[in-house]
């Protein structure tokens, strides 16, 4: 059977051999063929030849556009004591080795307990890893938020993290963005009257998306802190592999998440119609961010099939190959 090129145990790839000549004829015949037999035989070589091309240029092709999912990858989830790390670790570790590192302790059995700030107590968590997801920051948008609570767990651990990613050669970085990048749209019509609850006359269908690409328009600091991190993201993508071109760049997806309430509800204010992303929704699309194949740099928002959308989601589904099942309006009410 011939062997595929410069694999174990052969020298420069398929070697075909062919006897030319009965055992019974001299041996000089052997040893130098009629010019017409040369000629008779090349085309006979040519056309296994070209068939095992073929299979290599298929197989080739099966492997690149082959799922993750068929690969049990080493996940390692930052702020896995947090809401979504709760409910995330347990779902991945069905099918994928999960890790996690937060500066809380954690009964994760492979979880440690480290500051995301500190460069050196880093490497030994990432290396070996398949997959980051980055979740651990300070959650607080509240206007009167300021650096002195942002700075080191939404930018300088950040900045840390994809350091240690890409010097530890993680194949993917999934980072936990936030529509409040995008929250100033919410002052224009007509997001300001979806959120503030004027539904009356509006056309869900036809509301206009923001997409991925729009400009960015925070609506807080910590709004800025996430645009920092999709930037971070975009260099590491593009630029982070310069001084070591030979390498597979990183891939990064940026999740601009909507809200996720530790009690799995929507909240009472009508901007939960938007923004509400079930756990169970969650849990999917997270997965489904870590296994889809054939992904460079990507900007998406993640939030369940709600009814009422200000942001693209449609495009992270049909790029993620994934649907939600829950909705705001079947949860929602107001208090």
């Amino acid at each position: 059977m011939c062997r595929n090129p410069k694999s174990p145990g052969s020298d420069n790839g398929c070697i075909m051999h062919q006897k030319t000549s009965p055992a019974s004829q001299p041996v000089r015949r052997h040893l130098v063929q009629p010019p017409r037999e040369i000629k008779r035989l090349t085309p006979s070589l040519d056309v296994p030849l070209l068939f095992f091309a073929l299979d290599i240029a298929i197989w080739l092709w099966i492997i690149q556009s082959k799922p993750l999912q068929e690969t049990i990858l080493k996940v390692l989830i930052t702020g896995i004591t947090g809401t979504i790390g709760n409910f995330l670790a347990p779902e991945l570790a069905r099918d994928h080795d999960v890790y996690g590192i937060d500066l809380l302790p954690s009964d994760w059995p492979n979880a440690t307990q480290a500051d995301l700030c500190d460069p050196d107590a880093l490497p030994p968590v990432f290396e070996g890893m398949d997959v980051v997801i980055h979740l651990a920051a300070d959650p607080r948008h509240e206007v009167e938020i300021g650096w002195d609570e942002l700075t080191n767990p939404n930018l300088i651990a950040t900045a840390r993290m994809y350091d240690a990613a890409h010097d530890a050669g993680v194949r993917r970085v999934i980072f936990a963005s936030s529509m409040h990048v995008m929250g100033g749209y919410e002052f224009d019509e007509p997001y300001l009257s979806i959120v503030s609850g004027r539904l009356d006359g509006l056309d869900p269908a036809s509301i206009p998306l923001v997409k991925g690409d729009d400009p960015g328009r925070p609506d807080s600091r910590y709004g800025a802190t996430k645009i920092f991190g999709e930037s971070l993201g975009r260099y590491y993508t593009e630029g982070g592999n310069i001084d070591r071109p030979d390498e597979r760049p990183m891939e990064v997806i940026c999740v601009r998440l909507g809200t996720l309430p530790p009690w799995n509800r929507p909240g009472s204010g009508y901007r939960s119609l938007v923004s509400w992303f079930s756990h169970r929704d969650a849990a999917g699309f997270f997965r489904a961010c870590v296994e889809r194949p054939n992904i460079s740099y990507e900007i998406i928002y993640g939030a369940s099939n709600n009814k009422w959308k200000i942001y693209d989601t449609p495009y992270a589904w049909e790029l993620l190959d994934f649907m939600p099942v829950d909705s705001a309006d079947d949860h929602w009410r107001k208090e």
